[in-house]
């Protein structure tokens, strides 16, 4: 029995989009599995006036990571929705999933480099 897809998965460009803010937060796992240590308190947030104003553990860096791939998964879920009502709207979402993975990684990058 052949499973049919959706007409979402057969557009190249959605389907790339999605899959490379699925990669960034996979990445965003793997430096994260990788580079903290749990042994200690993490700088999460500091400002330059005020310095470091926000502690955590390595367990609220994959709670931030494990948020992440929920959104990106329900503007998943919600762009193969809409596609067959509103084309422009998948792409929306698709875009924003992945400047959304971008700066996860970004601000990861960060936590990672200041501890």
């Amino acid at each position: 029995m052949k499973i049919k897809l959706p007409s979402f998965f057969h557009h190249y460009f959605l389907t790339g989009i999605f899959g490379a803010a699925f990669f960034l937060i996979v990445l965003s796992f793997g430096l994260a599995y990788f580079n903290l240590r749990a042994d200690r308190p993490l700088i999460i947030h500091f400002t330059a006036e005020q310095g470091i104003d926000f502690f955590g553990t390595s367990a609220d860096v994959f709670k931030i990571i494990i948020i992440s791939f929920s959104v990106v998964l329900i503007n998943l879920f919600v762009g193969v929705i809409l596609f067959e009502k509103e084309r422009v709207l998948p792409y929306f979402l698709g875009v924003a999933s992945l400047v959304f993975s971008f700066l996860i990684l970004l601000a990861l990058t960060t936590v990672i480099l200041v501890n």
